[in-house]
């Protein structure tokens, strides 16, 4: 299991019976295809085919989608929803040829297989323009702490059950992730606005101090002072808008 891949966390979420956001691959592709689409010194349609993609509806009831890479979202859409989005953005989120967050990721990227997602936009609680997610840290098998994904904006103490119960809901998670020998990372989780339930939203890398390789943001802690609830920027807390 490789904890960043979104592919890997939605069967771990089914048999932890963990309500996740769906998705379903509308593309696939390869490391090299997307590296040369990126690098833009040969020809390719693999920019053509994702607007292509995006622009098309999908079958059924219409319904606000949102697009993903299963190693990442795009980081023009990160740094919408650090700016207080609460609403599905605009094609360029997602047609941003140059994304540096993807191509870091990409470069490093070990496996051949990139496939591209669709999600339902599912709107999430808005508190002081902010929505309202979780970042739950996990090392050595072992539940570390619960931030609030956004420490730009403070959450009121009436959030602490719900930080709370995206620890429970981690820690459902613990046995099927040490059985596919994974110890180590982090989970993300929104608050639906129509009814306030907890809904996984990805996975990441641990956060490691001092970093040794990907780490994730810490969020509202210090780095390598992970421990307990923080519904508030810490003492010692890195700069707010982050991955």
């Amino acid at each position: 299991m490789n904890p960043i891949l979104l592919s890997d966390w939605l069967p771990v979420c089914a048999a932890a019976d963990v309500e996740a956001i769906p998705a379903e691959v509308v593309l696939e592709t390869t490391k090299a295809e997307l590296m040369q689409a990126m690098d833009g010194n040969e020809p390719s349609d693999i920019w053509d085919a994702i607007a292509l993609i995006i622009k098309s509806q999908p079958a059924g009831p219409p319904q606000p989608v949102m697009y993903r890479w299963d190693c990442c979202s795009p980081g023009q859409l990160k740094y919408l929803m650090g700016q207080g989005l609460d609403a599905p953005p605009s094609i360029e989120a997602y047609h941003y040829i140059d994304d540096p967050r993807l191509w870091d990721i990409v470069f490093h990227w070990k496996d051949e297989a990139m496939r591209l997602y669709r999600r339902p936009w599912i709107p999430a609680v808005i508190e002081a323009g902010y929505p309202v997610e979780f970042r739950a840290f996990v090392a050595g098998g072992v539940l570390r702490g619960v931030s609030s994904y956004y420490p730009q904006r403070p959450l009121g103490e009436k959030w602490r059950p719900c930080a709370e119960a995206a620890g429970r809901i981690t820690s459902r998670l613990l046995p099927h992730t040490a059985e596919r020998g994974v110890m180590d990372f982090s989970a993300d989780f929104l608050v639906r606005a129509s009814d306030q339930h907890l809904l996984f939203l990805e996975g990441g890398p641990p956060h490691l101090y001092p970093p040794t390789g990907p780490s994730a943001h810490p969020c509202c802690f210090a780095e390598g002072k992970i421990s307990g609830i923080a519904l508030e920027s810490q003492e010692g807390a890195l700069d707010a808008r982050h991955d």
